[in-house]
């Protein structure tokens, strides 16, 4: 992004302000985007679109003005945001499955209750950065809820949002190619 919009710097310096150090802004940044009640998790609308040449194609401005978003757009918010603060080395990982989630809380309101109880993914994408997983789509561990931050993506993560089924982490990383 050469020229940061408004209001994603907006949000993004509100979310990391006062933070000194580039994990601290993504830590804050993925803390803020999931509590900042903007988006409902919908796993089948997505802003984000792979293309022919493998970046990432986020509508950014699609994005903004709709009230829905899947684990790519808040992987694609980690990275964006993060990046329209000088912190340039965050980047997206998908986890390939099929795979059986054990329970979560997705951003937003799409459950009253909050915590949602085990499916199916065929797969996740999260924010990487320092080889260690931010992800601002959910919260693990119903007994100590937490936002995953600077996590180690086969250790702890891993054992609070795997089930069952096939783990595969993709060994590249993927970064927003372009934004509309």
């Amino acid at each position: 992004m050469s020229t940061p919009w408004t209001e994603v710097l907006d949000a993004a310096c509100a979310w990391a302000s006062g933070e000194t150090t580039a994990s601290q802004v993504v830590e804050n940044i993925t803390t803020g985007a999931y509590t900042s009640d903007y988006k409902d998790y919908n796993f089948d609308y997505s802003h984000c679109d792979t293309t022919s040449t493998g970046s990432i194609h986020f509508e950014l401005y699609d994005f903004l003005s709709d009230d829905n978003c899947d684990c790519k757009d808040m992987a694609a918010v980690v990275q964006v945001y993060s990046n329209a603060l000088g912190v340039s080395s965050v980047y997206m990982k998908r986890i390939s499955g099929p795979f059986y989630y054990q329970s979560i809380d997705p951003i937003g309101t799409t459950n009253p209750d909050g915590w949602i109880s085990s499916d199916e993914w065929n797969y996740h994408q999260v924010g990487w950065y320092s080889s260690s997983v931010y992800d601002a789509c959910l919260r693990l561990d119903q007994s100590s809820p937490r936002v995953p931050r600077g996590e180690d993506i086969n250790d702890e993560y891993k054992d609070d949002l795997y089930s069952n089924g096939t783990w595969n982490v993709n060994s590249g990383t993927a970064s927003i190619g372009t934004l509309d």
